[in-house]
């Protein structure tokens, strides 16, 4: 079009390509876990018990993938009440963790604490999400190692479908966008795209 090595057919949608759904619009769909297919993901990996502890966060708590990875132990409070998402610097690599969403606690919910009592007393490594030999995980060294450990078990759940399985959880359970959001570190606009038809709705005439 630019260069008129194309003339429109229409002129109410001269580009044909505009017809096709966005890259944003195909991964808008919300794939998320139930109860009966929770127990199966974190039944999985039980022989691996950090990328197990981070899956339950990611599903229990909402965090992203970095997130989580960046995590040390003294991120959990000492009561087991909140997760602290802060900036961290890791020495060996010379790098941190930069967050664009910025800081924020988010809590942790009986099923994550539960799951954080069994494992804490176990850990030896500073990070609370250790590779074997106790250093950080990468983002992509992470994601290979959980989808080889899935494929064994033909699982093909991702940590998307994870952070998806969070907000849908707390949707049904009645929270409000804006505290899924705040919990989640995302606006109360992008949560409500995402999220707002798993949202009860809060109008006088609502069931």
């Amino acid at each position: 079009m630019r260069f008129e090595l194309y003339q429109p057919t229409s002129l109410h949608r001269p580009n044909p390509i505009a017809a096709l759904p966005s890259y944003n619009e195909r991964n808008r769909r919300i794939i998320y876990l139930d109860g009966e297919k929770i127990d199966k993901q974190l039944a999985a990996l039980t022989e691996y018990p950090a990328i197990q502890m981070a899956v339950a966060i990611m599903i229990h708590g909402g965090l992203r993938r970095s997130e989580v990875l960046w995590r040390d132990r003294n991120s959990i409070a000492k009561d087991l009440s909140f997760i602290k998402v802060l900036n961290s610097y890791d020495e060996e690599s010379d790098n941190d963790s930069s967050y664009k969403t910025g800081e924020r606690p988010v809590s942790i919910l009986p099923p994550l604490r539960d799951a954080l009592e069994r494992y804490l007393p176990g850990l030896k490594s500073k990070w609370l999400i250790p590779t074997p030999d106790g250093t950080r995980w990468s983002k992509d060294g992470f994601s290979r190692r959980l989808s080889i450990l899935n494929k064994q078990h033909r699982l093909r759940w991702t940590c998307n479908h994870y952070r998806h399985t969070y907000a849908t959880q707390r949707a049904a359970e009645g929270w409000q966008i804006f505290w899924i959001a705040k919990e989640m570190g995302n606006s109360a606009e992008i949560v409500e795209q995402y999220y707002a038809a798993y949202v009860r709705p809060q109008h006088p005439g609502a069931i």
